[in-house]
């Protein structure tokens, strides 16, 4: 149960990082930090209701709300739902025969893909507006 954001211009990106590295590596960090809170916001916005559509991560314990961690490397982040802490996350986001799938994850990612792509074109103009320096 990950979710994965593509980066728009992405060749461009590329070019970028071989004529400064470092400016590209400061503004990927930024936009990286900010597109993770994101993410983590909506998650974590009120529940989950039963018979709605759309909602936050399901509570009845909270257990499955705090066993949500972020994770980042240099390139990479990543939202999850830790299995060791909670190992019925899986059934609840994807749902099984006797229970309705509520897909908190792919919510989230579908009510932020504005934003992220907002913020994705402010990292490349950020980049291109210090490279011009």
């Amino acid at each position: 149960m990950t979710t994965t954001i593509e980066i728009k211009g992405f060749t461009e990106f590329k070019k970028a990082i071989k004529r400064n590295p470092t400016v590209v590596r400061r503004q990927y960090s930024i936009y990286l930090t900010r597109a993770l809170a994101e993410l983590k916001r909506e998650i974590m916005r009120p529940p989950w209701r039963v018979g709605s559509s759309d909602g936050g991560v399901p509570t009845d314990t909270g257990k499955l709300r705090q066993a949500h961690r972020t994770q980042r490397t240099n390139v990479l982040g990543r939202i999850y739902v830790d299995p060791s802490e909670v190992k019925y996350g899986i059934y609840v986001h994807s749902g099984t025969s006797k229970m309705k799938s509520r897909p908190w994850m792919d919510k989230a990612k579908e009510n932020k893909k504005r934003d992220i792509e907002d913020l994705q074109d402010q990292m490349l103009k950020d980049i291109t507006k210090d490279l011009a320096k």
